[in-house]
């Protein structure tokens, strides 16, 4: 029986209770976001096509809330003037708002769970499903270099099978 390191067990205990917290809290901010009338297209650019974003202010706004949540160095670089700012600096900073439009994809995602209902997908007929899974043998086979068996042969039942599909 293989046992994990303590080191390790530790680490597994501390990020499955932070992540546990966390996807609590989201569900809370996507309860709170939703009564409050915001939809999924709030949190598209207004920039983009699609976007119901109240306006530049608005966007910033929620930028901002989003980086607030960040530890206090990133939220230096992001609030930080880029004239002021090393060429690492800068690549960090890149990296900050790149993460604030994860965050913020994150919540639309969220959202757009909860606001549009996808219609349920419609099974395949077991009968639709062999004939799928039969051309596409048929195609693996056609293309095959160097077989071992008789393809002609093989070839022949499979096109037979498939015939009897309908």
């Amino acid at each position: 029986m293989m046992v994990l390191k303590p080191k390790s067990r530790e680490t597994i205990i501390a990020w499955s209770g932070i992540q546990g917290k966390a996807d609590v809290k989201r569900g809370v901010m996507l309860d709170q976001l939703h009564a409050d009338g915001y939809k999924y297209t709030d949190f598209i650019s207004p920039k983009s096509a699609g976007s119901t974003c109240k306006g530049p202010e608005t966007w910033e706004d929620t930028r901002t809330a989003v980086v607030m949540g960040f530890p206090k160095e990133k939220q230096q670089l992001w609030f930080a003037s880029t004239k002021d700012l090393t060429e690492e600096q800068k690549l960090l900073r890149t990296s900050v708002v790149r993460d604030v439009g994860r965050k913020i994809d994150k919540i639309k995602q969220g959202l757009e769970r909860r606001q549009v209902v996808k219609k349920p997908r419609q099974p395949k007929a077991l009968q639709d499903s062999l004939r799928d899974n039969a051309n596409k043998d048929l195609a693996r086979l056609e293309k095959a270099e160097n077989p071992t068996f008789d393809t002609v042969e093989s070839t022949k039942h499979l096109k037979a099978y498939i015939k009897s599909l309908g």
